[in-house]
């Protein structure tokens, strides 16, 4: 799934949590979301989760990866 270019976008409903077969979630240049649902980390079949910023990508993998219990990025081997 891509979300991007949402200028207004400010969070994504506690329901993504039930897309149980979801493997790909893409966030790109969506300004204002703030944060990730609660429930994200019960997406067990998601391999592959990007976020693209126009700040600091960093701050933003840093608190979905101690969301998520440790998610790795594409540098990590």
């Amino acid at each position: 799934m891509e979300i991007s270019i949402c200028d207004n976008l400010k969070l994504l409903p506690d329901t993504i949590q039930h897309l149980a077969s979801l493997e790909s979630l893409e966030l790109a240049y969506c300004g204002v979301l703030a944060e990730l649902p609660k429930g994200i980390g019960q997406l067990s079949a998601l391999r592959r989760l990007y976020i693209r910023v126009s700040g600091n990508p960093m701050v933003a993998f840093c608190s979905l990866a101690a969301e998520a219990g440790g998610a790795k990025s594409d540098n990590d081997e």
